[in-house]
């Protein structure tokens, strides 16, 4: 999305009491924030006695392949180099990155946009001369070097929350024809178990996939006035390109919103098993102060301490002007939540970095701060990792745990955010399609959801390990249509019915987070009134109908390729209404049991 940048005359100084700093944290009154004075535009009229002109200046950079071989010490093949494109990729140097659009007195930053979310790397092999595919030889499965059992995974041995290089890393493109990108093979055609033996032995060449993740600053240039020194007076803004928000019109700070509300302080892991809603306006972290400006390239854009050796991690901060106060002055309750419009402020980007959404958590013996390198490569592996887990930022990424079929203990994940049946696609063999009310369809990611068969006895869902992100990409399956419409209030509606029914349930643990119970199925409800399978009378308007079953632990691969199945042990059905639950135990005595819900 573009982003929008414009130069203010700032104050920098600690903050006073009607002073307005949005998700204020503590220690916040002996740190030092810019707060806006005024804003800068073309003219005589902006300033008295000047006359000024403003000009903007970018840079960004992407070194998360350079990164890669860089710290986990795995060469790239012979006669690549690792510091020059697809590597590390810098915008001085190069123009597909971000562009600039002037808009009045401000600046656009725009992504440069592409055909596809990920494209196979390549360079000109100095030893050959010939441009080949950017590779590395994919090491043997040993220690933690394996995550979801295909992805490979690299964590700092010595600082176990930084992310020094990409955590994840595809490694299921297997390279037959270094000089031709369209000879890869694509592993998840294997068989299951020659899949699994290929994929953990390693020993093949893997292809690197580049992504247009990136970081840097955005400078504007002011002539007409005497600035100061560069980097006390005359400051950058930290700008990301980061991976697609699936959620547009959802916001981090708005599920913050939500889980304080009906959580209560501290509250998150009641419902989020891992992950969690809060903004990266929220945090207070130094920014990677190995970014250059354009300007003066030899200058970082984000030091980590000032003059007085304080440490500079306000940068990601939403200040606005003097809060006014009084009760004539409050936004009317709940109207953001209905405000269709979209947003590139970090209130709406993630504050939780493991390794992140947006922007990842580095650092060194200085300092830590925020660096995109320790992002997944390409990011559709990471956003395969994080749907799975819960929807690990909850306003960014769909919940994708019942596509994978996962639940505790084997993983720390159960479905937070219900995803409906058609947002993840519609198996050939899902009972609306064997009734013929609807026809097979993939979801947001390009796979297919969960359902039962076999008379209810089976969960056919996806394999996680055979699943795989970038193959859907590359093939124009992932798409932001599905869910490009959901708002912050059906957010909140999916996850109050998703706590409603577990409370009722008779399952222990009752709780959202931990519960024993998999969502295999999950519909939208126009109007139970007009149902005739309603289970009461008192169902009334909107709803939704869930299916829950508790499952055996150990499953066994499909006849179809990708897929996994688990027998049945217990099953449920829940009609939700805002008035209340109608659930039951699917068997043959067990009729439907109504409960209120209290709101």
């Amino acid at each position: 999305m573009p982003a929008r940048y414009a130069a203010y005359l700032a104050e920098a100084r600690s903050p006073q009491a009607d002073d307005a700093i949005l998700g204020e944290q503590a220690g916040d009154e002996d740190r030092i924030f810019l707060f806006p004075v005024h804003k800068l535009f073309d003219g005589a009229e902006c300033l008295k006695r000047a006359s000024i002109k403003l000009t903007f200046s970018e840079r960004h950079c992407s070194e998360k392949l350079r990164k890669f071989h860089s710290e986990t010490g795995i060469a790239a093949v012979d006669g690549l180099d690792i510091n020059r494109s697809p590597f590390v990729r810098d915008s001085e140097y190069e123009d597909d990155l971000v562009g600039l659009e002037r808009i009045g007195s401000s600046v656009l930053v725009l992504p440069i946009s592409h055909a596809k979310l990920t494209r196979i790397a390549t360079q000109k092999n100095t030893k050959t001369h010939q441009t080949e595919i950017a590779r590395f030889i994919v090491p043997r499965q040993y220690g933690d070097n394996r995550y979801a059992g295909s992805s490979f995974q690299f964590l700092d041995p010595k600082h176990a929350e930084r992310r020094i290089a990409p955590e994840y890393i595809n490694i299921r493109h297997r390279v037959l024809d270094a000089t031709n990108p369209n000879d890869i093979e694509d592993l998840n055609q294997l068989p299951w178990k020659k899949f699994v033996d290929t994929v953990r032995r390693g020993g093949y060449e893997a292809a690197h996939f580049i992504d247009d993740s990136c970081e840097g600053c955005v400078v504007a240039n002011v002539s007409g006035i005497e600035i100061g020194e560069a980097s006390k007076a005359h400051l950058a803004a930290f700008s990301m390109v980061g991976a697609p928000d699936f959620f547009p019109l959802v916001d981090q700070a708005d599920v913050t919103d939500w889980a304080q509300r009906v959580l209560g302080a501290g509250g998150e892991r009641e419902h989020f098993a891992q992950g969690g809603p809060r903004p990266l306006s929220e945090r207070r972290n130094c920014v990677n102060p190995n970014l250059l400006r354009p300007d003066l390239p030899s200058l970082s854009a984000f030091p980590v301490r000032d003059d007085d050796f304080a440490r500079i991690e306000n940068v990601t901060a939403v200040i606005g002007g003097k809060s006014l106060g009084g009760s004539e002055h409050q936004p009317i309750k709940d109207l953001r939540f209905i405000d269709p419009s979209t947003t590139f402020l970090p209130d709406s980007a993630s504050g939780i970095f493991d390794p992140g959404w947006d922007v990842s958590f580095s650092g060194t013996d200085e300092a830590d701060f925020l660096a995109s390198y320790g992002l997944g490569s390409p990011f559709p592996e990471d956003v395969k990792l994080c749907a799975a887990l819960n929807s690990f930022w909850p306003s960014a990424v769909p919940d994708a745990t019942r596509t994978f079929g996962l639940f505790p203990p084997e993983w720390d994940a159960t479905t937070s955010v219900p995803v409906m049946d058609r947002e993840l696609g519609l198996h050939p063999r899902h009972p609306v399609v064997l009734r013929g009310e609807e026809k097979p369809t993939v979801g947001w990611d390009g796979e297919q959801g969960p359902f039962f068969e076999r008379g209810f006895r089976i969960v056919n869902h996806a394999n996680i390990e055979q699943s795989d992100y970038v193959s859907n990409a590359i093939a124009g399956k992932i798409s932001l249509a599905p869910l490009a419409n959901v708002g912050a209030l059906e957010i909140f509606r999916r996850m109050n019915a998703m706590r409603d029914s577990i409370a009722v349930l008779p399952e222990e643990p009752r709780r959202v987070s931990s519960t024993n119970l998999f969502l295999v199925s999950a519909e939208p409800v126009d109007d139970w009134g007009k149902r005739i399978d309603r289970g009461d009378l008192r169902l009334q308007g909107q709803g939704f109908l869930f299916m829950f079953a508790v499952l055996e632990k150990k499953g066994s691969a499909a006849r179809e390729r990708g897929r996994w199945l688990k027998k049945v042990k217990r099953r449920y059905t829940c009609q939700i209404a805002s008035s209340g639950i109608c659930w039951k135990r699917e068997s043959k005595a067990e009729l439907f049991t109504f409960e209120a819900r209290q709101r």
